[in-house]
């Protein structure tokens, strides 16, 4: 042991486990002796300290691939390079990657080969991962040469019996029951045999040994549980080891768990063969540890074990642990040791250990007070039998669990690639820092801290927290579950919730409940670092599915910490074009003017500039496709709007001062926002903001952001570098002349050709295109077609959403007889069918683009005589009347219908006026103005 001498050291033993140092030992002594069969270090490795992370990142592979390759004559670099080759060994058999585990191990088959990992990792571990990875590369010969050398460590009994398995791996299948009945021989248990049925692993039988007690002897029942859910092919096997048990006195309790094949007709078959079985038949699927439990309610033992469907237990098994549940009446429960196989009696366990038999939990034979005192197993998907375990022992005590012949393998495991121990979330890696550790994490702390440990069949709410990936039970028990994780998130903040969403702190709902059952449905973020429908939309997540649930279940399943979430689509374009960020102000619901002039200015901007564009939500997915056709990069983040008074959102701050490293300009689409500006003023960005509002004429924005109209203006002069306005109207109203430049909205008049109709001399159909808010003049419609319902000259056509203003003018003017079309959208195909647009604002509208696509169209459009609406009617191109006049507006409709020639003349000079907002037109001016403004 030199070697093991020069690299120890004494300090950092001590250091890391003070046990040693409380015992007063010699720590060398100590460490040759114990300690490195406790799997102790005896100095520290950098490859040691890699082995949890390396199953959740490659950077950590990749390191140890750096320590295993380096080539160095110090006796600790030595040390690190066999550990490393050692660790990524287990790594690779874990994944199926034989052939590196054979390059990575190879040496051991040299006596003097890694002497030094041979020293510290003393135990068959590395050889069985060599002996694995050999044999699964069809390397048999090499094997049976790896598994008779004489430096192939067995020096206490688990490592023999280890040995005979790697021995029985190896040979043919006549003689392989004879080594692994080698030993059985050592423990004076039955031998095995085999019938002629396939695979080898369905073929095993035997006759146990020991005999059953004297008829005055204590002889207890023992209810033997086994969940039984789609398991037609492995039931009749497993459900035979039980028949056949030395130990006669049984109730096997078989639980369809809602199986979908055959597994009913099989466990009927099986009842009718022995009296000793207890069917129980569950209407749904509750888990195998639902069906456990459903096992308990019927159970009628003194003492209670459970069985998997697949598995295969020696004859001797329950009989093992009876007797020394017998003699020893203080102990509580025990458990047997098993060996997990693949069909053809090949042994492993997921991960490379220090031996392939060890004890099974799932074993776990218990006495009916227990029951009477913890109650049921926790249902959740898995590794709930290693929570009851360690319940047991909280309760009872460290010495209330025995192990019975924990050498020798009482029954055999079925590896299956589906077993849950394979798949992503419950993966047995995941003991190392995923689902199982943190379940673990929780329950022990449950098990420290609770007056009770009792846990009912079917409990409300849950004792602790489970991982989302992991629970089941109730749909109350799984809600309350699903609270407590939200409450616990940083991505989840109940006080932003209630302020970003007044209607919610009015009703006084829980926040975190409201989100589970309603919220995220409804598109609402849970927090400044989550955006529910951009989740979901970039995820392409089915309605039924939580967001945030979805993304925490997977958080589970990669170790990761949260953090402010950079949702992202499309792909990254690498040229010399500036990079411009552009921010967008609302992606919900129906697209309106604000919305459709974004999608317009992508149009404009896509060959001069990459675009990346920053969308608050994602709850207008049609809306989104749009964007994405039109821009390289899409990301999602929470933006709510501005408003006097409210804090930042720093979780969206700091996501958006890292991504502006990369942008030469941020392009907000509205007033409305604030942190891009923030952000950009911070990392010296230069920004600039099309504003296309009226604030001082529009009231219920104001109220939106609780500022006065002047106020706004301040707040958008303190932020934003530049400006440009969308008409003249909010040119006049921002009145910085020098930071401002005009560029409208734009149209495509090809769009709109299909609409432009020659006036007949049929009726003239009237019409609006509307969001119907009382602020839109929904009322002045209904008022207009009241008037003049007894005229033949007209049809009234009103397109938009129902609104609550548009219910009271349809009730407050009963005559009007106007066709409601609903929302349309596309503007063309509600054009196609007027000749006459009315636009009735009740407030100075800052462009007014249903007033230009009606241009475009070719129609006549009549409309109050304020705001932009007065720039884009110029020159005759429409007809303007006095605010509110609706008998004016009556009036001129009337000649309108008069006159066809009248009307002819407006629609060609709305298609000439339409032509000036042509977006070949409009478009090369916003190119130069932005590129001006590039950093």
């Amino acid at each position: 042991m030199t070697e093991l001498s020069t690299l120890f050291n004494k300090e950092y033993y001590l250091g890391r486990y003070p046990d040693v140092a409380d015992a007063n030992v010699d720590p060398f002594q100590h460490y040759l002796e114990f300690g490195r069969f406790e799997g102790r270090w005896p100095v520290a490795l950098r490859s040691e300290s890699l082995s949890h992370s390396i199953w959740f990142s490659e950077g950590a592979r990749k390191e140890l691939w750096s320590l295993k390759e380096q080539e160095a004559e110090d006796i600790l670099a030595q040390a690190d390079e066999e550990v490393a080759r050692w660790e990524l060994a287990r790594f690779y058999a874990a994944n199926n990657d034989w052939k590196q585990v054979v390059e990575l191990l190879g040496p051991l088959e040299n006596p003097d080969g890694l002497e030094l990992l041979k020293a510290l990792v003393p135990h068959q571990g590395p050889f069985q991962a060599l002996l694995q990875a050999l044999t699964r590369t069809s390397q048999l010969e090499r094997a049976k040469q790896f598994v008779a050398a004489d430096h192939w460590p067995a020096f206490d009994a688990l490592s023999q019996n280890d040995h005979y398995l790697a021995q029985a791996m190896v040979s043919e299948p006549p003689d392989r029951l004879e080594r692994v009945n080698q030993i059985y021989k050592r423990a004076g248990l039955a031998e095995l045999t085999r019938t002629s049925a396939t695979p080898f692993f369905d073929s095993l039988i035997s006759s146990g040994v020991l005999c059953m007690p004297k008829p005055w002897q204590k002889r207890p029942k023992v209810s033997v549980i086994v969940p039984c859910f789609n398991c037609e092919e492995t039931l009749t096997n497993a459900v035979n080891s039980l028949m056949a048990q030395s130990w006669r006195r049984l109730q096997i309790i078989l639980v369809n768990d809602a199986s979908t094949d055959n597994t009913a007709d099989v466990m009927a078959k099986l009842a009718r063969q022995d009296k000793r079985i207890t069917l129980v038949h569950l209407e749904q699927n509750e888990g195998a540890y639902g069906a456990r439990n459903a096992g308990l309610d019927v159970s009628k033992g003194d003492l209670i074990t459970t069985h998997d469907a697949d598995d295969w237990s020696h004859p001797d098994k329950i009989a093992s642990q009876v007797y020394d549940l017998l003699k020893h009446p203080s102990v509580m429960a025990n458990r047997s040791a098993w060996v997990r196989a693949d069909n053809d009696f090949n042994f492993s366990r997921w991960r490379p250990e220090a031996c392939w038999v060890y004890p099974n939990v799932s074993s776990l034979m218990y006495r009916r007070q227990v029951f009477k005192c913890l109650g049921y197993w926790d249902t959740v998907t898995a590794d709930g039998d290693t929570e009851f375990y360690y319940r047991l022992l909280a309760e009872y005590g460290a010495n209330a669990v025995r192990d019975v012949l924990s050498a020798v393998p009482l029954a055999f495991g079925r590896v299956a690639e589906q077993s849950l121990t394979q798949s992503a979330a419950t993966h047995i890696s995941s003991m190392l820092g995923g689902a199982r550790r943190q379940y673990q994490e929780e329950a022990g702390s449950w098990h420290s801290n609770a007056t009770s440990l009792y846990l009912s069949r079917y409990p409300k709410k849950r004792p602790f927290l489970a991982p989302l990936s992991l629970c089941r039970g109730t749909s109350e028990a799984v809600l309350d579950n699903q609270k407590m994780r939200l409450q616990e998130s940083t991505l989840f903040d109940a006080d932003y919730y209630l302020q970003r969403y007044p209607d919610l702190r009015a009703a006084n709902v829980d926040p975190a409940l409201h989100y589970l059952r309603f919220g995220a449905g409804e598109g609402r973020d849970p927090s400044d670092r989550f955006t529910s429908s951009g989740y979901r939309f970039a995820h392409r997540l089915p309605e039924s599915d939580n967001p945030l649930i979805h993304h925490l279940t997977h958080l589970e399943t990669t170790n990761e910490g949260e953090s402010p979430l950079e949702l992202m689509t499309g792909e990254a374009c690498y040229d010399s074009r500036p990079l411009l960020m552009i921010v967008a102000h609302s992606t919900s619901g129906a697209s309106f003017g604000a919305e459709k002039s974004l999608l317009d200015v992508l149009s404009m901007l896509r060959e001069s500039f990459r675009l990346w564009v920053v969308l608050p939500s994602a709850m207008n997915p049609g809306y989104v496709e749009a964007v994405k056709e039109r821009s390289d990069i899409q990301s999602f983040l929470p933006l709510r709007w501005w408003q006097s008074g409210r804090q930042n959102d720093q979780g969206i701050m700091h996501l958006l001062e890292r991504w502006m490293s990369y942008v030469s300009l941020v392009y907000v689409n509205t007033l409305t926002q604030h942190e891009p500006l923030l952000a950009a003023q911070y990392c010296n960005v230069p920004s600039v903001v099309h504003v296309r509002e009226l604030p001082e004429h529009d009231d219920a924005l104001c109220d939106t952001l609780q500022a006065g109209a002047e106020q706004v203006r301040e707040h958008l002069l303190n932020h934003a570098d530049y400006l440009i306005a969308n008409s003249i109207s909010v040119a006049n109203w921002i009145r910085e002349p020098d930071r401002t430049s005009v560029v409208p909205n734009v149209i495509v008049p090809e769009l709109y050709r299909n609409a432009v109709q020659t006036i007949s001399k049929r009726p003239l159909r009237v019409g609006m295109l509307s969001s119907n808010l009382a602020k839109k003049g929904v009322k002045d419609f209904y008022q207009l077609a009241e008037a003049l319902y007894n005229s033949s000259q007209f049809e009234w056509h009103l397109f938009g959403p129902v609104t609550d203003a548009l219910e009271e003018a349809k009730k407050e003017h009963p005559k009007a007889s106007v066709t409601l079309h609903g929302y349309v959208d596309e503007p063309v195909k509600a054009l196609k069918q007027l000749d006459v647009v009315v636009n009735l604002s009740h407030f100075q509208e800052s462009f007014g683009r249903s007033v230009l696509e009606a241009l475009a169209a070719g129609k006549v459009v009549v409309a109050y005589d304020w705001g932009a609406i007065s720039d884009l009617l110029a020159d005759g191109s429409g007809v303007l009347v006095p605010y509110r006049d609706v008998a004016q507006i009556s009036s001129k409709l009337q000649q309108l219908a008069n006159s066809k020639e009248l009307c002819r003349s407006m629609q060609k000079k709305a298609l000439e006026r339409a032509r000036c907002y042509d977006a070949q037109v409009v478009g090369p001016v916003l190119v130069e103005q932005l590129s001006a403004l590039c950093r």
